[in-house]
């Protein structure tokens, strides 16, 4: 893992060149910088300037070499290298709102362009004419879109936006490219055709992404939540809340495995089980240090009070290699099929390069059965949904490692939040009627020992096939 501080302002958005010597950043202004890798150093050579607004997205199209921005001044500029003077196109988006995002599609012939304006601007290139025209995918659009990603059959576009929707549209255009074929997502695909809308989330979908078969398509939310649909199981929806701030950013880095960033300074690992279709946490891939404070005495505190207008301490430095928030995830080598690394840029102006590596996968242990306490379990069968921090059943069958330390290599489970050892009331009560009566409890006799699960996190109620009995004992005081 390497960092690389470039300013002091804020990085809005990056983009790579195809061989990963050079990097397109936005200092949160009008301004494209692009940096070229000089030994160890990284050096400033070029600066773009043409947009009256903030850049918002950048682009890098591999094989082209061509760049495409796009700001809050509602214009997107293809910009092309001519000698070592990068030359500007404006394209005309047709739009009255600021554009949010930009991605060029993986044939290059096409880009993407979502906008407070409720709607994607498709735009490709016009030889009869010499210019770059767009369409339009407006309905069923509500709000503004915030993040795009395109599939690799280079037709679909899945788009994420702030009417807590994720979609998928058909972005076929038949000036410039062939009839596709059909895909797990629909076999009919004209130009705006909707294929997927999602409605597990409940906050504005702040970035989105295709695995690298294009079957899978995940995203996060404004309210903690990661969420990843699989065409090849009709589409259903699994979620998981964390307990985390706000995630910002994802990607895939195997087909079952992402890596997600955003208010809380380092990316976390996720990782996806096909069999029961369940998201599970893999840890922190940027483990804080644990740093000893000494507590405040009263009269510290009330002189803090006085002197500071805050009763705690002076805020401590993080541990973290961020210092502010993750902006966005790119993904360096190996692709999303077999990333080796990928990159990270926040709002403290750096630049972190993280090294992954993928152990081979291991037989999965026997799923530890679970009684399941909700009556509205099955109200919802397309979905399965989970919450960070309670375990459930589930097993990592191919950990990652960040440098020497490996994350997923324990069992994590998840459970019905609000459900501890000992049960809701009705559960309680139940209990202590069986126990007076000497009846045997609704699950079994035998209980499992406890897993490791991560710090906080409370047992789940649960039977297994041990031999160790577990007498319950409740003693009921007179009211």
């Amino acid at each position: 893992m390497s960092l690389h501080q470039f300013l002091l302002e804020p990085i809005t958005c990056h983009a790579w060149n195809r061989d990963r010597t050079q990097i397109a950043i936005s200092p949160n202004n009008h301004e494209v910088h692009i940096y070229k890798k000089n030994g160890s150093q990284w050096v400033k050579a070029h600066e773009l300037k043409e947009h009256n607004g903030h850049i918002t997205g950048i682009d890098w199209a591999p094989e082209s070499n061509r760049l495409v921005t796009c700001g809050t001044d509602r214009n997107a500029y293809v910009w092309t290298l001519k000698g070592n003077v990068w030359k500007p196109t404006l394209v005309i988006l047709r739009i009255n709102r600021a554009a949010r995002c930009v991605k060029w599609s993986p044939k290059e012939n096409k880009f993407a362009v979502g906008s407070g304006s409720r709607l994607i601007s498709i735009c490709y290139f016009e030889q009869e004419n010499d210019w770059w025209v767009c369409k339009h995918i407006k309905k069923p659009i509500r709000s503004t879109v915030l993040s795009l990603d395109w599939h690799p059959n280079n037709v679909l576009l899945a788009a994420g936006s702030c009417d807590f929707k994720c979609r998928i549209f058909s972005a076929y255009i038949k000036e410039v490219e062939e009839r596709p074929s059909p895909t797990p997502w629909g076999s009919k695909m004209p130009f705006g055709e909707l294929m997927f809308e999602s409605s597990s989330s409940c906050g504005w979908v702040h970035s989105i992404c295709f695995s690298a078969s294009g079957n899978r398509v995940a995203w996060v939310s404004h309210d903690s939540t990661l969420c990843l649909a699989d065409a090849n199981k009709k589409m259903a929806v699994a979620s998981l809340c964390t307990e985390t701030l706000p995630l910002l950013a994802v990607t895939f880095i195997t087909e079952s495995s992402l890596v997600a960033a955003g208010h809380d300074c380092y990316p976390m690992l996720f990782t996806y089980e096909e069999g029961p279709g369940t998201l599970s946490f893999g840890g922190k891939l940027d483990v804080p240090k644990q740093s000893s404070q000494r507590g405040l005495t009263a009269r510290e505190r009330f002189q803090n009070l006085d002197k500071k207008a805050s009763s705690d301490m002076a805020n401590a430095a993080l541990d973290t290699v961020h210092k502010n928030s993750i902006s966005q995830i790119s993904v360096l080598a190996g692709g999303k099929a077999n990333c080796s690394q990928f990159c990270t840029t926040g709002m403290d102006g750096g630049m972190s390069i993280w090294d992954v590596k993928v152990r081979p996968s291991r037989a999965p242990r026997p799923h530890q059965s679970l009684v399941s306490h909700s009556s509205k379990r099955n109200q919802y069968p397309q979905q399965s949904s989970s919450c960070l921090g309670v375990p459930q059943s589930g097993f990592c069958t191919a950990p990652l490692t960040l440098g020497s330390k490996a994350v997923g290599e324990q069992p994590l489970s998840v459970s019905e939040p609000g459900v501890g050892a000992e049960g809701s009331q009705n559960q309680m009560k139940d209990t202590a009627r069986r126990s007076r009566l000497q009846l045997p409890l609704p699950c079994c006799s035998t209980a499992a020992l406890p897993s490791p699960r991560a710090p906080g996190c409370q047992p789940a109620l649960g039977c297994s096939n041990t031999e160790i009995k577990v007498v319950f004992l409740l003693f009921l005081l007179p009211s």
